[in-house]
Formats: C-alpha cells, structure tokens, sequence
C-alpha cells in the first residue's frame, strides 16, 4: 500500500525520535516500577487525579453533545462555559462570546487550522527564536514547504508565556509585534496554552513580569482585532494531555 511522501518523511523523523521510545515505557509505581521519569514532556501528572474525579462526579453530558446540532466546533454549552472561563482569567478588553470561540481537539490543531485558513501555499509564518519544536510540523503541514527565500509572511506567532524559556512578554513586548503585523498586514496569533500556568517567581533576581493576555490590550491605533487570535488549551493547567 502506497503513501504520500509527506507521510513517509514524518514517519522517519518521529522514529529517531527519543520521546516515542520513552512514552510507551513511563514510570508507575506499581505496573512499571522500572521506567522512564520523562522531564521532556509538559505534562502535569499531579493534576490527573484531580480532573478526573471532577468529571466523574459532573459531568452528565446530554444526546445533544453526540450530535451534530451545533456544529462542528464545539457544543453551544462548551462554548458558553469557555467563554466564561477565559473572561474570567484573560480579561480580554472585550468580554469573549461563545461565538468568538473555536473548539479544536488541542492547540496544535488550532494553529494547523488557523495557518491553513489565513495564509496560501508558499507564504510563510514569523516565529521568534527558541520556540517550541513542534511548531514546525504544525505549520509546515498547512504551507507546505515554504522557502525561506520565496515565504510571504502573513502570521506572526509569539508562545506566550514563552515555551521553552518559561517567561512572560512585557506589554510592550507584546504591542511591538501587533504594530509590526499591523503595518504589513500580518495576523498575529497568541499561543497562550500556558496562560495558568504562572507563578510568582522567588528565586531568581528581578521583579518577573506577569502574565497579560494579548486579548487583554485595547487594540486601538495598534491593530485591527480582526487580525489578533488566541489559543488556548486544556493539557497545561488542567493536565489533560
């Protein structure tokens, strides 16, 4: 059986890769007291008795949620109790509707579906440097190839709280880019997946800069809002990878 060749080099890449020899063999105390003690996943497993016994306790789903009748992003409950969730903690300068939201199956998709409706083949995405690894593939699979040489930029993406360093972007940090986006007309796209997972810094030296959702800055004389989009999932600060 045939397959694309886009799906044997990614096959080869993620077969000399070390994390899916460690994945399948991970410690457990009792069925596998002898396996890996992965530091290089971003998994919080003291939360997964918490989640879990939480939604065994609440959650009673109706037929509606297996159905197709509030289409294909996300039930109009869900919707609703993330808006409510994300006001709270992003205090976005505009209150956030259901209708503003899209439900994808993790940010990774998000980004795939946002770089895939925003941009054409052979335009390309800013991406400061160190970012996270799997951006690449994530945007690679929807511009499909793009040259360094040839690529129009048409997004401009910070992952803030930054991954991998682990801070936060100033304000100003934040505006620079969407004045940069907005002059070019480029969309500017916030992965804000850690956005809960901050806390106080004591050890090292300096105020640390808290976290402000790019969602959170009036956008006026900035950048239209049309352009600016946020991401944001459930695996970092509820642990449910």
């Amino acid at each position: 059986m045939s397959i694309s060749t886009r799906t044997v080099a990614a096959r080869e890449k993620a077969q000399g890769a070390l994390t899916w020899r460690i994945i399948p063999n991970i410690w457990d105390p009792k069925s596998n007291p002898d396996g890996f003690v992965s530091l290089g996943a971003a998994e919080n497993s003291l939360m997964h008795d918490e989640p879990n016994q939480h939604v065994r306790d609440n959650f009673s789903p109706s037929n509606v949620a297996s159905t197709y009748v509030d289409g294909m992003t996300g039930t109009k409950r869900l919707k609703a109790a993330m808006a409510q969730f994300l006001n709270r903690h992003l205090q976005p300068f505009q209150p956030l509707e259901p209708s503003h939201i899209e439900v994808t199956n993790g940010c990774s998709s998000a980004i795939e579906h946002l770089v895939w409706g925003l941009s054409n083949p052979g335009e390309g995405f800013l991406l400061g440097q160190p970012y996270y690894g799997t951006f690449t593939p994530d945007i690679q699979s929807s511009l499909r190839r793009s040259t360094p040489t040839s690529a129009i930029p048409r997004h401009g993406s910070p992952s803030h709280p930054h991954n991998p360093l682990g801070r936060c972007y100033t304000r100003d940090a934040i505006i620079g880019p969407m004045r940069l986006c907005e002059k070019y007309g480029i969309h500017f796209i916030s992965d804000e997946i850690y956005a809960l997972s901050v806390w106080n810094n004591t050890v090292d030296e300096g105020e640390p800069v808290a976290f402000e959702s790019a969602l959170s800055i009036k956008p006026t004389v900035i950048i239209n809002p049309s352009r600016v989009h946020a991401t944001y999932g459930m695996s970092k600060d509820f642990g449910a990878n």
